[in-house]
């Protein structure tokens, strides 16, 4: 079964913030960066599941 954490904690263990881009966050696992914002979290969750 999978781990079944509160969304954001997987957000914080997944990514980090890029300090020169405000909203930004950068995959840890492949370097990828997407914009976090309140319409694009959904974007985060899904690049999450592809690494599943």
């Amino acid at each position: 079964m999978k781990d079944e954490k509160p969304i954001n904690e997987r957000i914080k263990e997944q990514f980090e913030e890029c300090e020169s881009d405000e909203g930004w966050y950068r995959c840890k696992v492949c370097g990828v960066k997407h914009y976090y914002g309140q319409s694009r979290k959904s974007d985060l969750l899904r690049h999450l599941d592809s690494h599943d």
